[in-house]
């Protein structure tokens, strides 16, 4: 099936269901934008490892470094992509305890949705994975991030269809956790890890805008 089909297959469901018109069906966000210029160093440099077929291990491995470096301001890195998405992980993480009340106002009326608030992000090979081999590099460490990316055939990141689910679990009073799933793996990691993340492309965008 094609993008174009699934975006009917789509559009005729929220139809039926909200009826035409009543949603906002696709949201274009700069969080989940990659800017790889071939004009640039970096650029040059990332694009001949996507030809080559192992652009996620020079992202994960050099991409922050040679950020330092060229003093890079633009060129979208490991850091600075993991960065964006724990930003938009955060942001519903913060929308949960209201949809959370929301829910438990009246149950049966999202009993059909399995009581969930579902979002689909969607972005370019090599750039989401990044979030995903900081998480698995915190909890983990780097072998693992190693041995992670190696079970890949293509080293550029997941096939057209893969991606991982993040889920917000309720912790009772406390705050949430996250759960996150790819094929039969699970991370379970405390909230406070997208703030790590957050801090560590905000410091490589600080550094660089300092030398500057």
């Amino acid at each position: 099936m094609s993008l174009e089909e699934i975006k009917q297959v789509i559009d005729h469901e929220l139809a039926k269901e909200f009826f035409p018109g009543r949603t906002q069906k696709e949201i274009i966000t700069e969080k989940l934008s990659f800017y790889w210029d071939k004009d640039s160093v970096l650029g040059r440099e990332l694009y001949e490892h996507d030809a080559s077929k192992d652009a996620l291990i020079y992202l994960w491995k050099s991409s922050d470094r040679r950020v330092r470096e060229l003093l890079d301001q633009k060129t979208t890195s490991y850091s600075r992509a993991a960065g964006n998405i724990a930003e938009l992980v955060q942001k519903y993480v913060r929308i949960f305890p209201h949809w959370e009340k929301i829910v438990k106002k009246d149950p049966e009326k999202y009993k059909k949705f399995k009581n969930e608030f579902q979002r689909f992000f969607g972005s370019h090979q090599t750039f989401i994975e990044c979030f995903l081999l900081k998480v698995i590099e915190k909890v983990e460490g780097s072998l693992a991030v190693e041995d992670f990316i190696n079970r890949f055939p293509d080293k550029n990141g997941f096939g057209f269809s893969e991606g991982f689910t993040v889920q917000i679990k309720d912790t009772e009073g406390e705050k949430p956790d996250l759960c996150i799933h790819f094929h039969e793996q699970e991370w379970n990691i405390p909230i406070s890890i997208l703030d790590e993340i957050i801090k560590e492309r905000d410091e490589l965008n600080q550094f660089v805008n300092n030398i500057k």
